[in-house]
């Protein structure tokens, strides 16, 4: 049985850990929240399936890779009595493995149209709402667990203040361009704690609480990954990528961990994709001197007056500074609460402070 077969494969890899998900993950059946044409081989292969998307062809909500499904819900760590508040329903797929996990559980989706089919495969399993996550559901507060199924800039204070003390929120956080983690954080008082950090990529959230982190479309198909970008910046990349590099040299032998370092220790950090060829790449880009260098493919191409650029990316790939997403460990607290002490990174954002270090 193709079911069987993924969480096999899960259970190898070590995403899925407990009884209990390794169940849920077994007993669910994934081809009911995704489309009917789609083949069973592809409903139970390790990887996203969109959903939806926008005019420029960028997915607008997909159902997540199984291997990060499980990872979250492991993250989580649902008990039997637990209320669970999810923000992003999408297909519903993961709502209906929390729904065997949890005695209540709350899911919010933006697109009405999700929310409906959704609420439709659920049934009175799950309380689907069509509404904007970032209020949460004070009705139905306090929860044990929020998950966030979407990626997030800032958590929102209302999933904060919805969540039991002792309780533990879930969230895909955009750290740095190119470096996102799902975060599992333990409420503490009036901090958050983390306990575990997982490498992810998710879609970015929607509504009123999106942040400026986000995918700029370049021309093309290809999009910038960046928090830092303009309308007219993400403009200027496709021109520059347009043209012929200036610099264009090979790289061998990138160490593993190379961008997250750089991602967390230069500003000018990105990452460019394309939509139509599975290419990525990443680096640098110079706004004032209109400037970008990026590695991909084992090659550091540099377009416009690049050459400073260039050397700076190619220093930091040979000091063999490396970052290993999982051993990072982030406090949240209130924005305005001083912090209690000192962090290697640090993050102000409208709703919270992070501070960000790494286990030794």
């Amino acid at each position: 049985m193709l079911r069987d077969a993924m969480v096999d494969g899960l259970k190898a890899s070590g995403a899925v850990r407990s009884q209990t998900v390794e169940r849920a993950m077994r007993e669910v059946p994934r081809e009911r929240f995704l489309p009917g044409d789609l083949p069973h081989t592809e409903v139970y292969a390790d990887r996203s399936v969109t959903l939806s998307q926008d005019d420029q062809g960028f997915p607008t909500s997909t159902a997540s890779q199984p291997t990060i499904v499980a990872r979250m819900l492991e993250q989580l760590d649902v008990r039997s009595g637990h209320r669970v508040l999810e923000i992003g329903t999408a297909s519903g797929y993961n709502a209906a493995l929390l729904a065997r996990l949890a005695e209540r559980v709350v899911s919010l989706e933006i697109d009405p149209v999700l929310a409906e089919q959704a609420a439709r495969r659920l049934g009175p399993a799950v309380d689907v709402r069509a509404v904007d996550g970032a209020a949460g559901a004070p009705d139905a507060a306090p929860f044990d667990r929020v998950q966030a199924t979407v990626g997030v800039w800032n958590i929102a204070t209302s999933w904060f203040e919805q969540l039991a003390p002792g309780g533990r929120l879930v969230v895909p956080l955009w750290l740095r361009p190119g470096l996102e983690v799902s975060v599992a954080f333990e409420r503490r008082g009036d901090t958050l704690h983390s306990l575990s950090c997982e490498p992810c990529a998710f879609l970015r959230l929607r509504g009123t609480h999106t942040g400026p982190d986000g995918y700029h479309p370049l021309g093309g198909g290809s999009f910038a990954v960046a928090d830092f970008l303009s309308a007219s910046d993400a403009t200027r990349l496709g021109r520059l990528l347009a043209e012929e590099p200036g610099v264009a040299e090979a790289v061998s032998d990138l160490p593993r961990g190379w961008f997250p370092s750089l991602a967390l220790a230069d500003e000018r950090a990105l990452k460019v994709f394309s939509l139509h060829a599975d290419q990525e790449s990443s680096g640098l880009y110079d706004r004032r001197a209109g400037a970008l260098a990026l590695i991909g493919d084992g090659v550091l191409l540099g377009y416009g007056d690049a050459a400073a650029l260039a050397a700076d990316l190619r220093t930091h790939v040979e000091s063999g500074d490396t970052l290993d997403p999982t051993t990072l460990r982030i406090t949240a607290r209130p924005a305005g609460t001083p912090p209690r002490e000192p962090s290697r990174w640090s993050f102000s954002r409208p709703s919270f402070h992070y501070q960000v270090g790494t286990t030794p």
